[in-house]
């Protein structure tokens, strides 16, 4: 299973981030599970056709966050438990509503109606 077959990269976001975020997208909708192995350094650098200190960066940050565990240099692998799918849940729900709220503002949409849309299409 590839993990990243479906990730299409963009210019607007650091190519790093933009595979945090959807390694983050995948455990969310549990595409990945614990314990998942993910390619190896090289091997999504290859995949992706950027350079191997990217995908470093990322799996770095993703080390720091707890979401991944390298075992001796050679695979890493997701890990994923209550306490980080809480986080990451919290995470994408703050930044999906930042962006949101973002938009709505850019556009000069009042408060009161961007509310009563939402709560007629909750349930949609």
């Amino acid at each position: 299973m590839n993990v990243f077959s479906d990730l299409k990269l963009n210019s607007k976001t650091s190519v790093y981030l933009q595979i945090i975020q959807h390694v983050k997208r995948k455990i969310l909708n549990k595409s990945i599970i614990a314990y998942t192995p993910l390619p190896s350094r090289r091997e999504l650098a290859s995949l992706l056709s950027i350079n191997p200190n990217t995908v470093q960066k990322s799996y770095k940050l993703m080390e720091e966050e707890g979401i991944l565990r390298t075992i001796s240099n050679v695979k890493s692998v997701v890990y994923v438990d209550e306490q980080i799918m809480e986080r990451l849940q919290q995470e994408m729900i703050q930044e999906t509503v930042d962006d949101f709220i973002a938009n709505c503002r850019e556009c000069g949409l009042p408060f009161q109606k961007v509310v009563a849309i939402l709560s007629t299409r909750w349930d949609i």
